[in-house]
């Protein structure tokens, strides 16, 4: 597929992975993101923990959330950073890569965004329990189906 030999491909994975500060492997030094899931809506916090110390000059950071947006991070103490969730356009895992204000690399972790409304959606469609409680809620708020009380009133008419 491509044009390079065996050596030459061993030679740069050696050079990639070695290139590190700390030899830090792909995840670097982001645990975790939690919650890691949440909605498209965006606008909770969030935090990212790491297993290893920032330095006092460390005084925040930055999650860019892969095709959704920047975050800007505020330093908890030195294993924890916490921002606000974006917004996200579309449900589905992003890749949310860290580091710091001076653009020193801290790794990577995903978030997972969440459509509530779809998924609530799928949930009653496939469920009959919830259908059920569905019809009876309508019920009790709208009149039973086919009744006149979910017709809108016919408007007066007004004569002089």
């Amino acid at each position: 597929m491509f044009d390079i030999s065996e050596e030459e491909l061993d030679s740069a994975l050696d050079e990639i992975c070695s290139n590190s500060d700390n030899d830090v492997d792909l995840l670097g030094v982001v645990q975790d993101i939690c919650p890691s899931s949440g909605s498209v809506k965006g606008g909770l916090q969030f935090v990212i923990t790491l297993i290893e110390e920032l330095s006092e000059d460390d005084k925040s950071g930055i999650a860019h959330f892969g095709g959704v947006g920047d975050v800007h991070l505020e330093k908890l103490n030195a294993f924890t950073l916490r921002g606000i969730i974006p917004e996200s356009q579309q449900p589905g895992p992003v890749p949310v890569t860290v580091s710091t204000q001076a653009g020193r690399w801290l790794g990577m972790t995903y978030f997972m965004y969440v459509d509530e409304t779809r998924e609530v959606l799928k949930q009653l469609v496939n469920d009959h329990a919830l259908q059920s409680l569905f019809f009876a809620m309508w019920s009790q708020e709208h009149g039973t189906f086919g009744s006149n009380s979910n017709i809108a009133p016919k408007p007066r008419s007004i004569h002089h």
